[in-house]
């Protein structure tokens, strides 16, 4: 037998040698069964009926002559002449080895024999028997296994022939394919995705753990438990949608799922992804129903995917009756451009949480307004052109920020009174003064208590008016403006929110009236997730429609002065609207600053930042050609002055806005425009932006009409094209630092810094980054 020595490398006995302390294991003297084995110095221990390949250990008793002072010496296990495995054991330490076909004798019973390195003597191991083995692994499912699903795999080595097995490496499969590996120890349990093949016909499931060394197969036994709660329950409506809210909460309370707790999981609908989430026990998320996924007949399903490891679990679906999250009334004949008021529930629990976050406001698809609505709000809107469909209902809906999801509103009516009459005599005519009263203790109308109407007789524009309840104003009629039966219509237009009325004359309120075109804002304000908008976002270009055609009434323009100052300090283009076009320059005088209610913040609140990886709609175009691409807000125009996108966040009385930004091509004379009031007039608004080529930092502001007015100016180090600066101003109580680049240039006074800001470009195509607002409490 001095062949042996061939296989005690020291490289064979690192992956071989895969002996463990047994320490409570018994002798070898108590583990024989037969009398005569009593003196063996090892022992192999089977089950009742031996087979080739199943497990068996070797124990080993060193305490007996002629045994003594072999103990701790390198020893090496045989099946007759075939090398089954070899350690250092101790007494009561044990070797596992695989049943070899030399070992089996036609009897049943098992012949092992040991060799000792020093000596290569032979010993003879008696043979024990375990008449119920214990499995060395448990799979556990639910009811219903399926590949992909969770599994536990418990391991129990309390088996003699299994013990030496403890803490080694060793592979999980289903049938034949690898599910997992690990190191396990007695009563630790594993984690698993069941593998396709795991799952037989009949529903059983075929799991084994294999070994390397010794070259091991041992089945799993299978259990399978019911959780008493599913991992995951969606919440939605009786008739859910493409796009309406939906809630998943999380339970990893049964032990199927208790591994994936406070890590990441995704929820699919069918096959569509619909939100991720780190989730705990309790957890709620709320999603949007993804686009596609209603099946055909109306139903839908939910499933959530874990990451460690990467396994299904199907959601139990549970169905509310829907509670509206809005409600709309109008009065009982909606038009376009008219009020109207959208109440806010945020009772069902699927939009609990979105309670005091953003909400955009649409008709069909056009964008009426955003606000930040708590529970049991009322905003007043102006209604969008298509938010009243042909046969006269009403079709507004809600686009909540958290995931997108919509809302269909709710239509009501209701007779909302009257915000002005018009006296204009018992027989009027062309040329008369005619004296408008005017009231807004409706709710329709509160919203614009102290702020300015602008008032028209048909299509001519008749004035302006800061007015509040109880306020009168005179009006000249112009020619056409007395109807043939002697009524007096008279339009008027609010600010806030731009909306149209009519006002009558006392005795001829139902006569004909003459209508105007005039129509709110439509622009699009974002609907889509941020997954959405990334793969849109690169080749999007948004941009202005030419003002000429426009059919927005405004105030009727002033006489045009032509200004011979071509410095810098001057902005030739007080106009809103230049477009991608660069069309000559418009000298168009802006409607008056409108009345606005700034938030106030106690403590420096963080209202918006944005780094422009994705396009998120936060911005409305006023003017010029923009498009987010590469991480970068860019205005493409270089032949016009004071092309502006605002940020369409809450007005702010006190803030610090700050941006970096680069001249992409030519000279930067990009900038900020900090308190405009609304998103068609910068009256009032301040500017702070580059000029001279970018030699110079200048601040000015838009005067009562919209006019550029220069304030002061500094000479600044220019950035060369490409070169990226840091500009930002704080404005509080009236007084607006400037700080470029972190050096603090110049501070300056203005009483209109409250409101909205955004970003300016004037002769320059300008690239923005960084972009963040906080808001900041007041200094007093």
């Amino acid at each position: 037998m001095k062949h042996l020595a061939a296989v005690t490398g020291t490289g064979i006995l690192v992956l071989l040698l895969l002996g463990s302390v047994f320490g409570s294991a018994a002798s070898a003297q108590d583990l024989a069964s037969e009398p005569a084995a009593q003196d063996a110095v090892c022992v192999v221990v089977t089950d009742g009926d031996p087979s080739v390949g199943e497990p068996a250990s070797v124990y080993f008793d060193f305490d007996a002559a002629p045994y003594t002072g072999q103990e701790g010496n390198e020893v090496y296990v045989y099946a007759d002449e075939t090398y089954l495995n070899q350690g250092t054991p101790s007494s009561g330490d044990s070797i596992a080895i695989a049943l070899h076909p030399n070992s089996i004798n036609p009897d049943g019973s098992v012949t092992i024999a040991i060799y000792t390195q020093d000596t290569y003597e032979q010993y003879d191991c008696g043979h024990t028997t375990v008449e119920s083995p214990t499995p060395l692994c448990t799979v556990t499912t639910d009811l219903t296994p399926a590949e992909g699903e969770h599994a536990l795999v418990d391991f129990d080595y309390s088996d003699p022939r299994l013990a030496p097995l403890e803490g080694g490496f060793l592979y999980v499969f289903g049938g034949d394919q690898y599910a997992a590996h690990g190191e396990p120890i007695q009563d630790e349990r594993m984690s698993i995705v069941l593998p396709a093949e795991a799952v037989t016909t009949d529903g059983s499931l075929d799991m084994t753990i294999r070994i390397s060394w010794p070259q091991l197969t041992i089945p799993c036994t299978h259990t399978t438990i019911t959780p008493a709660q599913p991992l995951c329950v969606v919440t939605i409506d009786e008739t859910p949608t493409d796009g309406e809210a939906a809630l998943v909460r999380f339970n990893f309370d049964s032990p199927l799922y208790a591994d994936n707790a406070d890590k990441e999981v995704v929820v699919y609908s069918q096959t569509e992804y619909a939100t991720h989430t780190v989730a705990v026990t309790g957890t709620e998320s709320r999603f949007r129903i993804p686009n596609g996924a209603l099946q055909s007949d109306g139903s839908i399903s939910f499933q959530v995917r874990t990451s460690e490891p990467y396994a299904w679990a199907p959601c139990d679906v549970e169905v509310i009756a829907e509670t509206p999250v809005c409600t709309v009334t109008t009065d009982t004949t909606p038009a376009a451009g008219e009020r109207a008021l959208v109440a806010f529930d945020f009772t069902d629990p699927r939009v609990a949480d979105i309670d005091g976050q953003v909400a955009y406001i649409y008709g069909d698809s056009l964008y009426s307004g955003y606000t930040f609505p708590q529970q049991g709000d009322v905003v007043t809107v102006a209604i969008p052109e298509d938010g009243v469909a042909e046969d006269g209902t009403v079709n507004m809906r809600i686009v909540l920020s958290e995931n997108w999801a919509e809302s269909d509103c709710v239509a009501t009516t209701t007779e909302p009174g009257e915000l002005c009459t018009v006296d204009a005599g018992e027989d009027p005519q062309d040329g008369d003064t005619a004296v408008i009263s005017f009231n807004f203790s409706n709710d329709f109308y509160a919203s614009s208590d102290q702020g300015s109407v602008y008032v028209f007789s048909g299509e001519p524009y008749l004035g302006t008016e800061r007015v509040t309840t109880g306020s009168t104003i005179e009006v000249t009629l112009p020619s056409g403006s007395v109807n043939p039966d002697g009524s007096v219509p008279i339009q008027v237009r609010t600010s806030t929110p731009v909306a149209w009325t009519t006002c009558y004359t006392e005795a001829t309120r139902e006569a004909p009236v003459v209508t105007t075109t005039s129509s709110p804002p439509t622009t699009q304000a974002p609907a889509q997730s941020t997954a959405d908008q990334t793969a849109e976002s690169d080749s999007t270009t948004t941009t202005t429609e030419d003002p000429s055609a426009s059919n927005e009434e405004t105030a009727a323009p002033a006489e045009e002065e032509e200004s011979s100052n071509n410095t810098t300090h001057s902005i030739p283009d007080a106009g809103l609207g230049e477009g991608p076009a660069c069309q000559a320059t418009v000298n168009q005088d802006m409607l008056p600053r409108a009345a606005i209610e700034p938030d106030l913040v106690t403590v420096p609140t963080q209202a918006y930042t944005s780094s422009f990886s994705t396009d998120d709609g936060m911005f409305k175009v006023l003017s010029g050609s923009w498009s987010v691409s590469d991480g970068i807000y860019k205005q493409h125009n270089n032949c016009g002055y004071d092309y502006t996108a605002l940020l369409r966040t809450r007005p702010l009385a006190n803030y610090r806005f700050e941006a970096t930004l680069a001249a992409l091509e030519g000279d930067n004379h990009g900038g900020l425009i900090l308190g405009q009031a609304s998103e068609d007039s910068r009256s009032g608004a301040a500017i702070v932006d580059l000029t001279d080529g970018g030699q110079s930092l200048r601040w000015g502001y838009y005067d009562e009409i919209g006019r550029y007015q220069n304030i002061g100016s500094a000479p600044i180090a220019g950035p060369s094209t490409g070169q990226w600066v840091q500009l930002k101003v704080e404005a509080v109580d009236g007084v607006v630092s400037i700080i470029f680049n972190g050096l603090s240039i110049a501070e300056f006074e203005h009483d209109t810094t409250a409101g909205h800001v955004g970003l300016v470009s004037s002769v320059s195509v300008i690239g923005f980054d960084d972009v963040t607002l906080t808001a900041l409490p007041s200094g007093n």
